[in-house]
């Protein structure tokens, strides 16, 4: 089953962009140009993503992120805008945002976000790997450094029980 996902966006070319974007990578996207009609179908349709943009005709996207809140609709919400504000961006993740984007939305960046939201565990696994493949080199070094350090330990305190050992059976 294809995960739905709503984009609340004014600008018809920008959310005809993206519901194409999002459409292409498998998902069902649907689309919205206002606050009231993006309640109208989260009330009747369970979406497993709302991308909205902050300003809107009637409305804004931090609105609806509030209402979502207020009905216990746990969705999970990236906001879009061209205005960043700080006030915004703090209030938005506090109420639980799962992203706040600057315009222009890049298309890998949303893809990225949006695989992100429905497969965490697969993203953050590509991530250790990649972070492993960059860090193993000097993981390598310091686990050669570590044993060596123990093997010259270790060989440290042979040598001591066997001087012992010797004063010991010679006299």
């Amino acid at each position: 089953m294809k995960r739905k996902i709503l984009i609340v966006e004014d600008n018809v070319g920008l959310s005809q962009i993206q519901k194409d974007w999002l459409s292409r990578a498998g998902y069902d996207a649907v689309t919205a140009m206002s606050e009231p009609i993006a309640r109208s179908l989260i009330r009747k349709t369970q979406f497993d993503l709302i991308l909205s943009d902050v300003r809107l005709p009637e409305g804004d996207g931090i609105s609806l992120l509030e209402w979502l809140r207020k009905e216990k609709k746990d969705i999970p919400f990236i906001i879009t805008t061209e205005f960043v504000s700080v006030p915004d961006v703090v209030r938005t993740i506090k109420l639980g945002a799962r992203d706040y984007l600057p315009k222009p939305v890049h298309r890998e960046h949303l893809l990225e976000l949006a695989e992100d939201v429905f497969h965490p565990v697969a993203t953050v696994r590509k991530q250790e790997r990649q972070l492993f493949r960059r860090i193993s080199p000097m993981i390598h070094t310091f686990i050669k450094y570590v044993a060596e350090y123990a093997h010259a330990r270790v060989r440290c305190k042979y040598n001591k029980i066997f001087d012992t050992l010797n004063i010991f059976f010679r006299g």
